[in-house]
């Protein structure tokens, strides 16, 4: 296999990386890898899935340690894992606080997998009320889990491939996951075994999910095996260095949603710190705003339709952006119009 030497990659690919952060769907039908290397100290993970965004599952906190958080992922558990990882808390201790169903209700519904460079022995759990078939397994160094499988045969062959395999870790990962796609995978993808796939590997010394090794498959809508194509991509392009920035994504429409009002806002305010107003001013203060906006839609819609995903989660997506940049817009408009009338007034 290709040497893991950082190569630069077209911006398309770090681009689909980061837009994977969108959203964060329930990873139903996923079986994954996470690892840790002693000698370099290298944490990684490795997953597949028939659904979109199977990437968002991962936790990475370079120099300590990595997991995973599936079937029906928990923004918070995950938060709450790398956190606790972050203090040096043990795989054991970091699954048992995630899986606490005083923290998490639904805990039975959900799925992780710890590894860290300080603890020999990783450490899974795998709800009862997690899609079957579903299951973990764990060696020193390594635990794999999975949940909607073809079968038990999927996981066995994920962590013998693991286990047996030499080379740099990322190397590893990669043919792990071939061998449980080779077995089956996500049931519900029939022959391709999976529609979206990931590989990530971080170093010591990096930031909080910062990957200096990451493949990330788009969502596949054709009849592609996702884990083919990302063992395909890896040998050609071999790693690319991205900021890996998994389930921020109210973070980001946040932002999204607030640049049409601070648009406003700091054209309407440009000209009346200099006491005048000039046609050029209120007509961008009039047209920008929504320009952004339909700027921002055209954005969101072709990174849905690139990376694949959820119609609904774009929908949604797009109507905060749409409601907060007309509301703020016309906004905007009512004050100009106030500002307006009050220069026209006469003064006394």
């Amino acid at each position: 296999m290709k040497s893991t030497r950082p190569v630069n990659r077209s911006s398309s690919r770090a681009v689909w990386t980061l837009l994977l952060t969108l959203a964060s769907p329930a990873t139903h039908g996923t079986w994954s890898v996470v690892a840790t290397d002693p000698e370099t100290g290298e944490v990684g993970s490795a997953g597949a899935s028939c659904t979109p965004f199977v990437a968002g599952i991962v936790g990475l906190v370079p120099g300590h340690g990595v997991l995973v958080d599936q079937a029906v992922s928990h923004a918070k558990a995950r938060r709450l894992g790398m956190r606790l990882m972050a203090e040096g808390a043990s795989p054991q201790d970091i699954v048992q606080a995630m899986s606490d169903e005083t923290f998490r209700p639904d805990a039975e519904v959900g799925q992780y997998g710890v590894a860290t460079l300080t603890s020999a022995q990783g450490a899974s759990f795998t709800g009862s009320e997690a899609a079957t078939w579903k299951g973990h397994t764990c060696s020193p160094g390594v635990c794999v889990q999975g949940n909607t499988l073809v079968g038990e045969g999927v996981l066995q062959a994920t962590h013998d491939a693991f286990t047996r395999s030499e080379g740099p870790l990322v190397e590893r990962l990669v043919n792990a996951l071939a061998a449980g796609a080779d077995e089956g995978g996500d049931q519900r993808c029939g022959a391709r075994s999976a529609s979206s796939a990931y590989v990530v590997v971080a170093r010591p010394g990096e930031s909080t999910n910062s990957a200096s090794c990451a493949v990330v498959s788009p969502f596949l809508r054709d009849e592609t095996n996702a884990v083919d194509w990302l063992r395909a991509e890896y040998e050609m392009a071999g790693c690319t260095n991205v900021r890996f920035l998994p389930l921020i994504g109210l973070e980001l429409v946040a932002l999204f949603a607030l640049l049409p009002p601070l648009a406003s806002i700091l054209i309407l305010l440009a000209p009346r710190l200099r006491r005048q107003r000039s046609t050029v001013t209120v007509t961008l203060s009039a047209i920008l705003p929504p320009v952004v906006m339909l700027l921002m839609l055209g954005a969101l819609s072709i990174a849905g339709f690139k990376i694949g995903v959820w119609p609904q989660v774009v929908g949604i997506m797009c109507m905060i952006t749409a409601l907060v940049g007309i509301t703020c817009w016309g906004a905007g408009s009512g004050v100009r119009r106030l500002l307006s009338r009050q220069e026209r007034r006469p003064r006394q």
